[in-house]
């Protein structure tokens, strides 16, 4: 995961969109780094995304016992929550243990006194391992599982990432799989390859994704290469304007709502790139009633789209 963050010295500015992968991938989060903008990254409430900026991507932060503040963490924190430790042999074993819930001394209301208090989540572990009757009888492991457990109950530590096509799709197909049509990762990058997606290539795409993957062919372009984003609609936009004003005479405007989303679907995953303005200059977006239109005024001939109803079209000769 660490391998998706950008290149040493890229750091947030504001307006920028970050992928926080929250707890090494136990969920990602998709945010806008804003001076009104906060996030819910654990039970106790929200905190402000300010603290991301100016920082370098790549950077593990790490969320306060309250919820509601972001610090600066460090690799142990993440390794612990990752449970990547080692043991050593010992004569100890977990034979004679009995699991009854009597061996923590602190109780639920000693332990949300110390959150209210702002003891860290290093502290309030460690407080936890005191407080243990049976926690040095334990095995290495044990121990070091104990650890683990209560270190991903009480804390909340992710990296700070550059959005890409693998995570955004990670992060939609995860939370919003209806958004992206359930596009998997491995499809997604099947469907590159097999397009034969590279610089200084001319790419066709027509989705309904939301701009999942107008945004993933941009990224794999890196500003040589055209990209057209195509609706599947035979309408056109000037067509549809002619239609408006019929449409809001008559009263309909719901059904007018519903048609433009037809003609012009979402493509907000695109913005979640970053993408600097050499990129996106070359990206272009239509129906595929104007492509037939300018296909026909190329090859001499005269496209007349049928009605949006039928959704035909037919060629006839120019004069």
């Amino acid at each position: 995961r660490r391998a998706m963050v950008s290149a040493e010295g890229d750091v947030v500015c504001e307006g920028d969109h970050v992928v926080l992968d929250v707890n090494n991938g136990e969920r990602l989060v998709v945010t806008q780094v804003t001076r009104k903008t906060k996030v819910k990254l654990s039970k106790r409430g929200y905190a402000s995304v300010m603290p991301l900026l100016g920082k370098a991507f790549g950077t593990i932060f790490e969320v306060s016992v309250d919820g509601k503040c972001l610090e600066v963490g460090t690799e142990e924190t993440l390794s612990v929550l990752n449970g990547s430790f080692k043991t050593k042999s010992t004569e100890r074993n977990n034979a004679k243990l009995v699991d009854d819930g009597t061996a923590q001394k602190l109780g639920h209301e000693d332990i949300e006194r110390m959150k209210a208090q702002g003891v860290k989540s290093g502290e309030l572990i460690d407080k936890q391992v005191a407080n243990s009757a049976t926690f040095q009888d334990k095995t290495e492991f044990s121990q070091e599982k104990y650890k683990r457990k209560k270190q991903k109950k009480h804390c909340v530590a992710f990296v700070l990432c550059r959005p890409c096509a693998q995570l955004l799709c990670e992060a939609y197909f995860n939370k919003s799989p209806e958004r992206i049509r359930g596009l998997r990762v491995d499809t997604l990058s099947l469907l590159l390859s097999l397009a034969n997606v590279a610089a200084r290539e001319r790419v066709l795409v027509v989705e309904e994704c939301a701009g999942l993957v107008m945004g993933s062919v941009l990224e794999r372009l890196g500003g040589h290469g055209h990209c057209h984003s195509a609706s599947p609609h035979l309408d056109t936009r000037a067509k549809m304007e002619a239609l408006a004003q019929n449409v809001l005479e008559s009263g309909q405007r719901v059904s007018w709502r519903k048609r433009m989303q037809q003609v012009q679907p979402s493509t907000d995953i695109v913005k979640f790139f970053n993408f600097e303005e050499n990129i996106t200059a070359n990206a272009t977006y239509g129906t595929l009633g104007e492509l037939l239109e300018a296909n026909g005024r190329a090859e001499g001939v005269t496209i007349e789209i049928g009605d949006g109803d039928k959704g035909g079209a037919r060629e006839a000769e120019a004069e």
